[in-house]
């Protein structure tokens, strides 16, 4: 929990940090993927929104493509990249995840 805390520092100072959000949407995954949160629902849904806006603010960071991959290929097999502007970036993530 303090990295998300840490990590809920730097998205008060930086909202479109695409590092910090791809690292707290991991986090995120961990406590829902193995049953460490009491709201494993919740913990889903807040990783997948964390990896959405981080492929927002991705641009072509390599790292931040490849967490953002991880998170929505594990919780989003099926995933559809419909989110505005994000069909080659995530596709591209997808590619560093295979």
């Amino acid at each position: 929990m303090r990295a998300l805390d840490l990590l809920g520092q730097a998205l008060t100072r930086d909202a479109d940090y695409g590092l910090a959000l791809a690292f707290a949407a991991h986090c995120h995954m961990q406590l829902s993927g193995n049953g460490w949160s009491e709201d494993q629902q919740r913990s889903r849904q807040e990783a997948v929104d964390l990896a959405r806006r981080a492929l927002q603010a991705a641009g072509d960071e390599p790292n931040v493509l490849a967490y953002i991959a991880y998170v929505l290929g594990y919780f989003e097999p099926t995933l559809n990249l419909s989110v505005s502007g994000t069909h080659d970036r995530g596709t591209r993530a997808l590619h560093l995840r295979n």
